[in-house]
């Protein structure tokens, strides 16, 4: 029952998926669901430092992979939308400076083809 009302509230963030940043769609997804920070940060394999300053948009170049791919699985989001959200935010950000888009690794790749 739980599990129900935690799926229930996470779809309400994934509802509105498309007026949402990448900031705004992690932070509120962990939110929907009741995590703290360090917990979450623990689940996606990162300090808890790393996981408040993606959450406050303090970063210029784009997440890592396995970070990417850990939020992906927590909140259950294709990563696809991770990436595309997380480029249109640095983007934003960097205005007119070139991204660099990291490219996954061998390791993560075939998981990242199951994402």
């Amino acid at each position: 029952m739980a599990l129900r009302l935690l799926e229930n509230e996470i779809n309400w963030i994934l509802y509105d998926i498309d007026k949402l940043d990448f900031v705004e769609l992690i932070r509120n997804c962990r939110l929907a669901i009741g995590l703290q920070q360090f917990r979450a940060a623990e689940h996606i394999r990162v300090t808890a430092n790393r996981l408040k300053n993606l959450e406050n948009g303090n970063f210029y170049d784009m997440p890592k992979e396995y970070e990417l791919l850990g939020l992906s699985r927590l909140y259950d989001i294709k990563l696809s939308v991770l990436e595309d959200k997380a480029i249109e935010y640095v983007k934003k950000k960097n205005k007119d400076k070139p991204i660099r888009k990291k490219t996954f690794s061998g390791y993560l790749h075939s998981m990242r083809e199951n994402a």
